[in-house]
C-alpha cells in the first residue's frame, strides 16, 4: 500500500514541477523591454520596467496586473514555480517641506504610521539609501511588508511591497528598484 502512494505522490509532484518550467518557456518570448532577474536566489523570471507619469518607474514581474486611481497605483503578480503572490503599491506626493522624509527615524515613523492602529511592528531592517530609505517589517504570519521612499527634484515616492517569506529577497529587489523620474 505504502509504495502505490509513494508512486502516485512521485508521479504528481514530478508533474506539478513540470507545468511552471513550460510556462517559463512560453513566457520567455516577451518584448524587448523585459529582463531576466539573476538577483532572486536562482529564481528567474521576466522583469520589465514600467514607468508612469505621476513620476516614477519600477521593475515588475511582467505578467502583473495594474490597477491605478487617483493616488496609488497597485501591481499584483504571482511568482513561479510556487505561485506566491506578491502585491505592490507606490504612491506619489509632490515634494515639499510637509512630505519630504528627511532622515530614517522620519522614515520609521511613517511606515508605522501607515500601518492600521494597533497593528504591532517588528522591524526586522532599516537603512538608508541613494536618496531614499527601505524599512522592512515582519515576519508577521509569514508576511513581510518592504518599504522604501525616495525623494526626486519635485516628487517623493513611496513604495510599499508585501508577500511571503519565502520571497523577501523578490520583494526587496522589487521595493528597490523604484526610481523617482521627477
Amino acid at each position: 500500500m505504502k509504495s502505490v502512494q509513494a508512486l502516485v505522490l512521485t508521479t504528481l509532484l514530478s508533474a506539478l514541477l513540470a507545468v511552471p518550467a513550460s510556462a517559463k518557456e512560453k513566457k520567455s518570448t516577451g518584448s524587448a523591454k523585459t529582463s531576466s532577474s539573476g538577483k532572486s536566489g536562482g529564481r528567474q523570471g521576466t522583469w520589465m520596467e514600467r514607468s508612469d507619469a505621476k513620476g516614477y518607474t519600477i521593475k515588475m514581474p511582467a505578467d502583473a496586473t495594474e490597477k491605478r486611481d487617483e493616488w496609488t497605483t497597485t501591481y499584483v503578480a504571482t511568482l513561479p514555480p510556487d505561485a506566491a503572490l506578491i502585491k505592490t503599491s507606490v504612491s506619489v506626493e509632490m515634494l515639499d517641506e510637509f512630505t519630504a522624509v528627511t532622515n530614517l527615524d522620519k522614515a520609521v515613523e511613517a511606515v508605522l504610521a501607515a500601518r492600521p492602529r494597533g497593528m504591532q511592528a517588528s522591524i526586522s531592517e532599516q537603512k538608508e539609501l541613494p536618496n531614499g530609505y527601505l524599512v522592512v517589517i515582519g515576519p508577521e504570519y509569514d508576511t513581510y511588508a518592504v518599504d522604501v521612499i525616495r525623494n526626486g527634484k519635485e516628487v517623493q515616492v513611496k513604495a510599499h511591497c508585501t508577500g511571503p517569506s519565502s520571497r523577501l529577497d523578490e520583494l526587496k529587489e522589487l521595493c528597490l528598484s523604484v526610481k523617482p523620474t521627477k
